[in-house]
């Protein structure tokens, strides 16, 4: 299993950057985020996977989104449909969704999850420019969700 730094699952980086719309990245997590990435290169597609949820949690879009668009996996596009969600380009979101297909990740959520109606409900907060708190409780297990699976299969 892989092992991941302390630093990049803090309670400071789940309250202050997961998953915000429109985000900065976390530029103090880039030297863990990079050695992580640099570790996983050649592993298993999961641990790939969970190099780009990482970078997707810190709000480093494009390093995620190199990472989880040559991942041909349903985690893979699950990965893509976060980032591409997080960016804004919501229909593309849905697009890497359908891509995913049901997944036994989802069966770890405590909330029962329509990811469709959670993309039209992110693109609603876009909109109004204010991200709601329940919108990002959903945002962060859903990314829990995903990781932990990952982890647990790198």
């Amino acid at each position: 299993m892989l092992s991941i730094p302390a630093s990049l699952k803090s309670d400071k980086v789940i309250t202050g950057y997961a998953l915000a719309l429109d985000p900065d990245p976390n530029q103090e997590a880039f030297d863990d985020l990079d050695s992580l990435a640099q570790a996983t290169a050649g592993k298993s597609n999961f641990a790939k996977c969970c190099a780009s949820g990482l970078w997707l949690l810190h709000n480093f879009l494009d390093r995620s989104h190199a990472i989880s668009q040559d991942i041909g996996t349903p985690e893979g596009s699950w990965w893509h449909a976060i980032m591409h969600r997080t960016e804004g380009d919501f229909s593309n979101s849905k697009y890497w969704y359908r891509r995913v297909g049901e997944h036994p990740a989802m069966a770890a959520m405590d909330e029962p999850f329509d990811r469709y109606e959670f993309v039209d409900r992110c693109q609603s907060d876009y909109r109004t420019g204010l991200l709601t708190a329940e919108t990002q409780k959903m945002a962060f297990a859903e990314w829990e969700a995903l990781f932990d699976f990952c982890v647990e299969n790198s």
